[in-house]
């Protein structure tokens, strides 16, 4: 009788664990589907979002696009009638800067002077030529600075200053 119990038991425990198997292999079967199906939502998601996004970009486009359309009508008078008005003003200030950059062509030829002697004279104080030595752009801004606080003509036939004017 043991036997036979024995027997029995042991039929029962392989058809459960057979379920189980079975059963086991179901729940990740639906898993697996479950998966699935959240991937492709998240995909279609990803792509409906990337459409709106590009939706509205096009649409911000048109809205600008609108806008300058509308107000061309505003402006283009606003700009036309402005011409008349600043066309005189600026030739009549042509002669002036011109003017202004002519009386400044001495000082800067001046100061090119000044600094080519400060970088040919110095760091060796003997009158060379060419500086053994590099001059230092302390020595160079100085030498400007001093070109521009005194007022001394400085003749224009030399090589250098022809060629900066």
């Amino acid at each position: 009788a043991m036997a036979a119990a024995e027997k029995q038991a042991g039929k029962m425990a392989k058809a459960t664990a057979a379920k189980a198997a079975e059963a086991q292999k179901a729940i990740e079967k639906q898993g697996a589907k479950a998966g699935k199906a959240a991937a492709k939502h998240a995909t279609e998601a990803q792509k409906v979002a990337g459409k709106q996004a590009t939706r509205v970009v096009v649409a911000s486009r048109e809205a600008a696009k609108d806008a300058v359309e509308r107000s061309r009508p505003i402006v283009t008078p606003v700009v036309d009638a402005a011409k008349p008005k600043v066309v005189p003003v600026i030739e009549a200030a042509k002669p002036k800067a011109t003017a202004v950059v002519e009386a400044a062509k001495p000082k800067v030829a001046k100061g090119a002077e000044r600094i080519l002697e400060a970088a040919q004279a110095s760091p060796n104080g003997h009158g060379r030529k060419k500086a053994e030595d590099f001059t230092s752009v302390r020595e160079l801004r100085q030498a400007l600075d001093d070109a521009i606080s005194t007022g001394k003509q400085v003749p224009h036939d030399k090589p250098l200053v022809t060629r900066l004017i």
